[in-house]
């Protein structure tokens, strides 16, 4: 009793169906071109390269309501659509359809709750052209009916005639935000590219926080001062935004390092000669506390040194190398410098170690390699 009241439900919620979907988009009809003052919301990102006493990177993203003259074409939209009318016999060829489907046996069923209706249609309507043809005996009974369904009031903008009007502004809070840094690379004869991505959420004033720190490290122990492409995409489909900007050997130093470096090489007559105090801010050290390398040095030359930098190692971290860098310093300058090396770990606790220093310069006018040693204290 329950399963044959089960089948009857079943026979009525699916006895019934009407499928429709659009075949192609045929035609527009009443087309105008009109003057018309439209408004649109828009997100712009600008990214702020780092800077000496901002070292990292930081990109704000607004919100804006603009409003702009433009060509408006305004039509109504024809398209073509198929629509299919489905009925299930209450024969007893259905019957043993349905109850092949309940017992789980190799029976075809034609899905009525599965899957997209357009999809559904189109089944519907090439199993009825099957039946018309063969005239054989078939569970459903489809009727197909082809129709122009209009939708008035279409508008696309067609090109621009002011300039645009920005009416509101406010910043893009809560936004995720994809940050790529696209490295262009030389292997021989073979350019590429090596892509690092970072994740960034803008807050409340709409900005971003970007720590290039690490990354910019490794790009200049490997491929020395090569720019840097830094594309910034996010806030989804809707509205979608993108920047981009590039990192400058200068930049990437201030990135790296925070400090300001001229890199530029000229070709001023002279040599340089560079004399140099190097030393470490302490003797000893205590687990957890990290070595400052300070570096104070005066051209005594009569001309200028060029891209002067040192590569530091210790064997306190031996897998581990920091430039630091000088750049440019004219005969009779003083350049200050200082370095944060590596922190001291709990089991280098009554241990000495060394930190090495080479210096190299553009033109060939480096100071002498220098090491100076620490201590770690025992408590």
């Amino acid at each position: 009793m329950k399963k044959g009241l089960w089948l009857a439900a079943w026979a009525a919620l699916s006895g019934c169906a009407s499928y429709d979907f659009v075949l192609r988009e045929i035609s527009a009809k009443d087309v105008e071109i009109v003057d018309k003052e439209v408004r649109r919301a828009e997100r712009v990102a600008e990214i702020s390269i780092p800077r000496p006493e901002a070292p990292a990177m930081t990109v704000t993203v607004k919100e804006r309501a603009i409003v702009q003259l433009m060509k408006v074409r305004r039509f109504t939209r024809v398209e073509r659509v198929r629509r299919a009318h489905v009925r299930l016999h209450f024969g007893a060829h259905a019957i043993l359809w349905t109850v092949g489907w309940i017992a789980g046996g190799p029976i075809v069923w034609y899905p009525i709750f599965n899957g997209s209706a357009g999809g559904e249609a189109e089944y519907h309507a090439r199993t009825a052209d099957l039946y018309h043809e063969d005239k054989s005996l078939h569970p459903w009974e489809i009727e197909l009916e082809e129709f122009d369904r209009e939708t008035p009031g279409v508008e696309t903008p067609v090109r621009e005639i002011g300039p645009p009007t920005v009416v509101e502004e406010g910043p893009a809070h809560d936004l995720d935000l994809t940050v790529r840094l696209r490295i262009k690379t030389l292997q021989g004869r073979i350019e590429g590219e090596v892509i690092r991505t970072l994740a960034a959420r803008t807050d409340a004033d709409g900005r971003a926080t970007v720590d290039l720190e690490a990354i910019v490290r490794e790009h200049i122990l490997q491929r020395g001062l090569e720019p840097i492409l830094v594309e910034v995409q996010g806030g989804g489909e809707r509205e979608p935004i993108r920047a981009e900007a590039w990192l400058r050997d200068d930049e990437l130093l201030a990135a790296y390092q925070g400090a300001a470096v001229d890199w530029k090489v000229g070709v001023d007559a002279g040599r340089g000669k560079g004399q140099l105090d190097l030393f470490l801010d302490k003797r000893e050290y205590t687990p957890g506390e990290t070595p400052v390398l300070e570096l104070s040095l005066i051209n005594r030359g009569d001309g200028p040194m060029y891209r002067l930098w040192a590569r530091v190692t210790t064997d306190c971290a031996p897998d581990a190398v920091r430039p630091l860098f000088v750049g440019r310093a004219a005969p009779g300058q003083v350049v200050d410098r200082y370095l944060k090396l590596w922190p001291i770990a709990p089991e280098h606790v009554g241990k000495r170690f060394k930190v090495q220093v080479e210096f190299r310069e553009h033109g060939g006018a480096a100071p002498a390699a220098r090491t100076l040693e620490f201590s770690v204290k025992t408590r």
